[in-house]
């Protein structure tokens, strides 16, 4: 049953998790990291969170995995933190919050979300943001990604800066246009800045999004 359902006691599904109990070590033996999305931010968005809610999943994720540390925790789920119509930056704060205490402080988080965008542009000054996020997309042929970059370099305080959704490789360009990326993912996966603002090539990290949507069973 999806996490939104606070009716009743809160439980978790232990079948999921020890598959993500079991995902997170087999990362953790190969010296991988491992980029855990709590919620998709559709769930956020449509109103199936609230403070509260948010709050208390993170928490209970944060101290379930208290001793994983090749997490990067990883909040946004492709959406918007402000939108026209409504901000959604308390809800994220509260689901920070919750990993934050649920570790001990011991961790990294950062925001994910949709095309040619940067977390910095309403979150950049949030205490619990570690790094920003670019998604530099597949919405057209090579994004320059450096103008992002330079962009959140340029901010204070000073934070560093990933493009963590690159073209992919071979992939076709994104609506209504037509062709491929030159650039592939292996030239462009991972971004992070110096700081002069160039660049650079980064270690490569497992980026597995775990979606835990879903991942919790109520008992009414």
């Amino acid at each position: 049953m999806m996490l939104h359902d606070f009716n009743g006691e809160l439980s978790p599904n232990e079948n999921f998790f020890t598959i993500v109990d079991s995902t997170l070590k087999f990362a953790f033996e190969r010296n991988l990291y491992v980029a855990l999305t709590p919620t998709w931010g559709d769930l956020v968005v449509s109103g199936k969170f609230d403070s509260l809610h948010a709050f208390t999943l993170g928490q209970w994720l944060g101290t379930r995995y208290a001793m994983n540390t090749n997490i990067i925790w990883v909040l946004g789920g492709n959406k918007v933190a402000i939108t026209k119509e409504q901000d959604f930056t308390t809800i994220w704060r509260a689901m920070a919050n919750g990993i934050i205490e649920g570790i001990q402080h011991q961790c990294l988080i950062s925001y994910h979300l949709n095309g040619e965008q940067s977390s910095s542009q309403w979150l950049h000054k949030e205490p619990w943001l570690d790094f920003n996020m670019i998604q530099s997309s597949h919405g057209r042929k090579d994004a320059p990604i450096w103008e992002m970059v330079n962009k959140d370099r340029s901010l204070l305080p000073t934070k560093p800066t990933l493009d963590s959704e690159p073209n992919y490789e071979d992939y076709p360009v994104s609506p209504g246009q037509h062709g491929k990326s030159r650039m592939g993912i292996l030239e462009t996966m991972m971004c992070v800045s110096n700081s002069t603002g160039q660049c650079l090539p980064a270690p490569l990290v497992l980026l597995m999004a775990i979606m835990l949507s879903g991942s919790f069973s109520t008992n009414v």
